[in-house]
């Protein structure tokens, strides 16, 4: 089963007991991950923000070794940043960003427990993003989420 939460809402139901922990903190870790990014691009003189603050990201529960793919479209004169982590049963993410033909325009594999993709399109099209459960820490699934940020390029 998937579970897919809109950030805002998580904010609001961080104190549910029914949540389970992994999902929490996973939710605790994108955010707490995308506010550094923000100020460190912040301190560099980007302005980053959220694509869509009332829907910053989602959270997935996906089995090991499956992804989650996404579709979306894009223009030129940004720079989107896919910032993906995952929970404490979660070993390693990654994300990959193909382009309407189905080919790899930008990876991340780490072998960790975040990723982060870069998308800065040449032109307005549609693109598609990976989200990969890579390994757990031995159990079946694990929450796996993302945010979506941007900077203006132009």
């Amino acid at each position: 089963m998937k579970r897919v939460i809109p950030f805002l809402l998580v904010f609001f139901l961080l104190s549910v007991p029914s949540l389970l922990a992994s999902e929490q903190e996973t939710a605790e870790m994108l955010l707490a991950w995308a506010a550094q990014t923000m100020e460190a691009m912040k301190e560099k003189g980007y302005d980053m923000q959220f694509v869509n603050p009332e829907a910053a990201g989602q959270i997935f529960y996906l089995k090991n070794q499956h992804y989650i793919q996404m579709e979306g479209t894009f223009s030129p004169g940004n720079a989107f940043f896919f910032l993906c982590a995952d929970g404490r049963q979660a070993k390693s993410v990654g994300i990959q960003i193909l382009d309407e033909a189905g080919n790899v325009v930008n990876e991340h594999v780490p072998g960790e427990n975040h990723a982060v993709g870069v998308l800065e399109p040449e032109r307005t099209g549609t693109y598609y993003i990976r989200i990969i459960l890579l390994e757990t820490t031995g159990v079946p699934a694990a929450h796996v989420g993302y945010v979506l940020l941007y900077v203006k390029t132009q």
